[in-house]
């Protein structure tokens, strides 16, 4: 008995290969790819009628894993599959591919598999199904539920395993700190790839999605059923791109934009942050309206939401060591000119040190340069100074914009008070940023003052206590 498999290369050419019965295929298949000096890993198969052992194959010439199901906790069944870690080598080095299985409630009845991924990149798809409430084995009764961890991911092996220093503090677009960021991603893939520089590179959405159809194929499913969640919606876009024949049903549910998300990825995150503060307002405002149902907030729960982030955010406990205040302001004032290049901003500063929580200081100081880009024109000039007056560290943020009438003046360090009844959370102001100052300002035992006069700018201040030689507080 003979099977035919039809393929077609990145090319126009289309290539027919007959192969008889047998273990010989998997010969056949690299024999082919060699004769027509064609890398195999970029061979797709778009269609396939196959017998006998052509059964175990797969367009690179990759042999579909055995997958030996056993027991394991809650019900589940689990296995381990294994996957080229190159296709281009399909007989070299495996990665193992931890996975799990509901069976079919309705087994009578079953169609087949539906493979359930979180997303992440990093979730773990064994989880997602292990922690999976009833329900939805209920919904998804003729299907055999599975789970899968992606290479690098969860249980799978090989691991990534970069033992990251810590992350740092979290921004927020009023602390948004572009070479910070940019470090902190090169210090990570520094850290990884030194690691393990040949798996890494095999962890990429192409590979994931070739692994996708080896499983497809070792459930023994002919199409594949699959859903997947944000990053698992990219998944499923390149799946159906690489094997176009043989999607029988995705669902991508959150799915990005993968041009995007691959070309533009702050431009993507940007995208998405947007989304989760759109998503918010729909509770926000599906809470007041169903407050039997809902029962936080009142009748303004956005408020209520953002008082608890403030006084969480006040309530978090201060790191106690020298911090070089002049080198705090210089790096806030450097980031301030790469967010607004054409803003000028000048900057005279004295050594001062004092002691308090860096971060902390630096997220005052943000959010100071912050409130000047939220409240002037962009070509406003900003003088920031650091120095000393009276025995305390002063910083002084001043700004040649339209200044605050004495009312606003008064109230500006109040919680949730705009100035300007415009800036809604929607058009990204909390009425936060200069509460927040007044909060870690306190917090250090310093004192925040602010003067202005309508037409001529504001300048807000700070005042902290300085260290004394042996790096305590004076």
């Amino acid at each position: 008995m003979e099977s035919k498999l039809v393929w077609q290369n990145a090319g126009e050419s289309t290539y027919v290969l007959v192969l008889d019965a047998g273990e010989e295929a998997f010969a056949a298949i690299t024999a082919f790819a060699a004769a027509t000096r064609l890398d195999a890993a970029s061979l797709t198969a778009i269609a396939a009628v196959p017998a006998g052992a052509a059964e175990r194959l797969t367009p690179e010439g990759a042999a579909v894993p055995s997958l030996d199901w056993h027991a394991c906790d809650g019900g589940f069944e689990c296995a381990t599959a294994e996957v080229p870690e190159d296709y281009a080598r399909p007989h070299g080095a495996k990665v193992r591919l931890a996975m799990i299985r509901h069976r079919a409630l309705d087994s009578a009845h079953r169609i087949g598999s539906i493979f359930l991924d979180p997303g992440g990149p990093s979730g773990s798809g064994v989880e997602f199904v292990q922690t999976a409430p009833p329900p939805v084995f209920q919904i998804l009764s003729k299907f055999d539920v599975v789970g899968f961890d992606r290479r690098g991911v969860g249980a799978s092996r090989p691991a990534i395993e970069c033992d990251a220093p810590p992350a740092g503090a979290s921004m927020t677009p009023d602390t948004f700190d572009l070479p910070t960021l940019l470090e902190r991603g090169r210090a990570l893939a520094r850290i990884c790839l030194n690691r393990d520089p040949r798996f890494l590179a095999s962890v990429n959405t192409g590979n994931g999605a070739r692994d996708l159809d080896l499983l497809r194929a070792a459930v023994g499913d002919t199409q594949l059923t699959y859903y997947g969640l944000s990053y698992g919606g990219l998944l499923g876009e390149t799946y159906a791109s690489l094997f176009p024949g043989r999607a029988r049903a995705l669902f991508l549910d959150s799915p990005t934009d993968g041009d995007v998300r691959l070309n533009d990825p702050l431009r993507a995150t940007t995208e998405q942050l947007a989304g989760f503060e759109s998503s918010l307002r729909r509770f926000f405002t599906a809470c007041a309206a169903h407050q039997d149902a809902c029962g936080f907030g009142g009748e303004d729960p956005e408020e209520s939401y953002d008082e608890l982030l403030a006084r969480l955010d006040e309530g978090r406990p201060l790191e106690q060591e020298p911090v070089e205040l002049d080198d705090v302001v210089g790096e806030a004032v450097e980031t301030a000119r790469l967010v607004e290049p054409d803003r000028p901003i000048e900057l005279d500063a004295e050594p001062v040190v004092v002691l308090g929580d860096r971060a902390r200081l630096r997220q005052i100081v943000d959010n100071l340069l912050g409130n000047v880009r939220a409240h002037t024109p962009p070509a406003t000039a900003v003088h920031v100074t650091v120095g000393r007056q009276n025995g305390t560290a002063v910083i002084d943020v001043g700004d040649a914009g339209p200044g605050l009438s004495e009312e606003h003046l008064e109230r500006v360090f109040e919680r949730f008070y705009r100035a300007d009844p415009s800036r809604a959370r929607s058009s990204g102001g909390l009425g936060l940023g200069l509460s927040i100052v007044a909060a870690v300002a306190e917090a250090h035992g310093g004192t925040v003052a602010a003067r202005s006069e309508p037409g001529r700018g504001a300048t807000f201040s700070i005042a902290l206590p300085l260290a004394d030689r042996d790096g305590a507080a004076a």
